[in-house]
């Protein structure tokens, strides 16, 4: 069976593949080269000389990107210095602007929070270029899952048309599919600064073990549940003028207020949530 029928199947990557140990991964997979490969491709995205990546291509870079996330907990202790930038959607110029701006990895190190797809014209090249460098520099680069990074969302808004329209197959988007199935949804940072794609859950605010809580969420994890504290990761959204939790009035996950960031951070010795 060829590579392209193995990752055609019902789970495209991930049978297996939270089995691996982290030494197993490194032996099986040189990320340093597929993201060289894939980095080499995208820069020539404004010159004639630019092709797309092969279907094929476009599997066996997922794949790695699918172990390279699971070789990472689900909730990420990072140190300072860091810089955090939030939604790309599809804005590859602005991307570039962004690393030319602060400095490219490794010199700089960066913590994305989610929504890189959906809405701009060029979603593809933005996911797998964010994707290319993170498997480039695993430890200096950092990309959480968004509420767009889920099947709900971005067969509406835009990628999964992108997909279509360039590659003509579901397999190709399944494959991306199941890699957001396995990115974080939350960091850690310096121990004092909590960051996700969304907001808040009040099993946050229950739990006395926040980094634990955090890191158990099981992957792969498929379009989280409503409500679930998943879904609140990445969608929750603070309001000043509310008080508690409240229904969202999107219809998915809830709101909240004040008070319960003030506890939420008086409880875990938290100073910034981003």
């Amino acid at each position: 069976i060829s590579h392209s029928e193995r990752f055609a199947g019902s789970s495209l990557l991930g049978t297996g593949m939270s089995t691996y140990s982290n030494s197993t991964i490194d032996k099986v997979i040189d990320y340093d080269k597929e993201g060289d490969k894939m980095l080499e491709k995208l820069m020539k995205i404004s010159t004639n000389e630019f092709k797309d990546p092969t279907e094929h291509e476009v599997f066996t870079f997922l794949e790695a990107c699918y172990k390279m996330f699971m070789s990472q907990p689900m909730c990420l202790e990072l140190t300072p210095p860091l810089t955090l930038c939030g939604d790309i959607h599809g804005q590859f110029n602005d991307l570039i602007r962004i690393f030319k701006t602060n400095g490219f990895p490794p010199k700089t190190n960066y913590l994305f929070l989610g929504d890189y797809i959906d809405r701009g014209t060029h979603s593809i090249e933005t996911m797998l270029f964010l994707l290319a460098i993170k498997l480039k520099y695993p430890l200096h680069f950092f990309l959480l899952r968004g509420n767009h990074e889920t099947s709900i969302v971005n067969r509406i808004y835009g990628f999964h048309q992108n997909i279509m329209q360039r590659y003509g197959t579901e397999r190709v988007y399944n494959a991306f599919t199941e890699v957001f199935t396995v990115m974080p949804l939350s960091a850690l940072v310096g121990k004092r600064i909590v960051c996700m794609h969304g907001g808040l859950s009040n099993d946050l605010i229950e739990t006395t073990t926040l980094y634990q809580t955090l890191n158990d969420i099981r992957r792969p994890l498929t379009d989280p549940p409503n409500p679930s504290m998943p879904l609140d990761l990445l969608w929750s959204d603070p309001y000043a003028s509310v008080k508690g939790f409240q229904y969202s009035i999107r219809g998915v996950s809830c709101t909240f207020g004040p008070d319960v960031v003030n506890q939420f951070c008086e409880k875990h010795g938290i100073d910034l949530i981003v």
